[in-house]
């Protein structure tokens, strides 16, 4: 009975303390808005083919990124950036939850910084980290945990993000996992999109760089699914409207990674790692603005934590973006270089990679290059019905050179590959084994200084995959997954204790 009354206490005390915050705290909300596995494929970013009003408006109102990525080309270890700030290979969630991947420890997460810095907080839609506890018990409205990929009953997103929004006065946080445009890419559920567009009325995204009649059928409905991802967000930034607290809440909108086409998804090349992101700021941001500043996922929760008046811990890598978005910082003095990797999404898509880009070149560097891509390979071999937005093995038998030439990088990179974004965007040709490098010194320069910086990052973060003894641990612990059909290992990844970058 004592302890049920200390109890009792404590919460009521916790519920007046809130209520003070609630009366005298001006801080802004924050709706933080995550779609699933599409590129920067809309109509604000110069696509023809999309149909995005609401997201193109909300660009004309903001700061669109030209340069935002993810810090890994699949789900659960890019969410894991967004909940702790930290990249995969620091936090541990270096696969798919689904496979039992999972972070060192239970990191401090951006739901426990703002829960505890009073915020009101709100989760819908999946969490895909694991474990779950360090981001959900720091959330107040948990609602949608599936990952709805049927695309069915998308009203509720809007309509419980709406009575949360009105629930109190005290600052709110909540993020709106949406799930398209994950596969599968449906051209029309429940009515959405409401006018759906046909096969003969799309053509397939540069980076795939192969087209053909069978393509259309899944980029049409590729289409379809940012179009109906685009009705929805008209639909919660509306119940924004309506609770009156439009211009009092940072809006921040991105993709958790690229879409699932050839050299997308589970890829380090763009279509896989850059992504759309807008953000408006009433009173900070310019409406119309368009930057070209370096921006990652690793930038989300310093930049939360700066809305949330919380001092920003030194071991985050990124930075907040608020003085950017405030004209305080240049695009160019944002950030010199920015980073990405992938390490697996399964036991059979182990293949570490890192890069680095600065404002216009790009450097890929694969660790273990005498092995064929598995990514690749999945796309290339069709092996289920969402790696069918590719070329298969014998489609590019009869695809012109350049295609197979592409294609053929992709299943067998180059230790090192280097690209100009400035001329070649969708990284087409690879400079690094281009024989004008060797008489080229400026450009021998850049590589040698994309590599020096690359390797730089490793040190700086502790890379753990950067040691030989460690690598080679986790691809044996990989391969006999494969071998013997397993998903996982009986007692769970051994990599989580010994990869710990605690523990070196």
């Amino acid at each position: 009975m004592r302890n049920l009354l200390l109890i009792t206490t404590v919460a009521f005390l916790i519920h007046c303390a809130n209520l003070c915050v609630a009366d005298d705290d001006t801080r802004m909300n924050v709706l933080l808005i995550v779609s699933e596995d599409h590129s920067a494929d809309l109509g604000c970013y110069g696509d023809k083919y999309a149909r995005t009003p609401r997201l193109d408006r909300l660009a004309t109102e903001g700061v669109l990124f030209e340069r935002a990525y993810v810090t890994q080309s699949v789900c659960s270890p890019s969410r894991g950036t967004i909940f702790t700030g930290l990249y995969p290979h620091q936090n541990g969630q270096i696969g798919l939850a689904t496979h039992k991947y999972a972070m060192y420890k239970r990191w401090p997460t951006s739901y426990r910084y703002m829960k505890e810095a009073g915020f009101r907080t709100c989760l819908l839609g999946k969490t895909h980290v694991n474990p779950e506890s360090a981001v959900e018990d720091y959330v107040d409205v948990r609602a949608i945990r599936d990952a709805n990929f049927s695309k069915r009953g998308m009203g509720r997103y809007a309509q419980v993000a709406g009575e949360f929004m009105r629930a109190g006065d005290a600052p709110f946080f909540i993020t709106i996992n949406y799930p398209d445009a994950h596969w599968p890419v449906q051209n029309q559920v429940e009515g959405r999109p409401r006018s759906p567009q046909g096969p003969e009325t799309v053509e397939p995204m540069d980076f795939i760089a192969f087209d053909n009649e069978r393509m259309h059928t899944p980029i049409q409905g590729y289409y379809n699914c940012l179009q109906r991802l685009d009705e929805c967000v008209d639909e919660v930034l509306e119940q924004l409207e309506k609770s009156g607290k439009a211009e009092q809440t940072v809006v921040i909108f991105f993709s958790d990674h690229g879409a699932q086409m050839g050299r997308g998804k589970t890829a380090s090349y763009e279509g896989g790692v850059r992504v759309p992101c807008i953000i408006r700021w009433p009173g900070v941001t310019k409406a119309g603005t368009r930057s070209k500043a370096l921006w990652s996922t690793i930038d989300l929760l310093p930049t939360l934590l700066d809305i949330a008046q919380v001092a920003i811990p030194e071991y985050l890598p990124g930075r907040s973006t608020r003085p950017l978005l405030a004209g305080e910082c240049s695009d160019e003095a944002y950030r010199k270089y920015l980073f990405t990797e992938w390490n697996a999404a399964s036991a059979a898509l182990y293949y570490p990679q890192r890069t680095v880009r600065d404002g216009r070149y790009k450097l890929i560097f694969t660790q273990r290059p005498e092995a064929i891509c598995p990514s690749a390979d999945h796309y290339l071999r069709h092996i289920r019905s969402h790696w069918t937005g590719s070329p298969s093995y014998e489609e590019l038998k009869t695809a012109p050179e350049r295609t197979r030439e592409i294609y053929e990088r992709f299943m067998h990179p180059d230790r090192i590959e280097l690209y100009d974004l400035k001329s070649d965007p969708w990284e087409l040709k690879n400079l690094a084994d281009d024989p004008a490098l060797a008489d080229d010194p400026a450009l021998a320069d850049v590589k040698s200084r994309l590599v020096a910086a690359l390797e730089k990052w490793r040190v700086d973060t502790k890379d753990p995959f950067a040691r030989p003894e460690l690598e080679k641990r986790h691809y044996e612990e990989s391969q006999e997954m494969v071998r013997t059909g397993r998903r996982t290992p009986p007692d769970g990844w051994d990599y989580v204790e010994r990869m710990n970058p605690d523990n070196f």
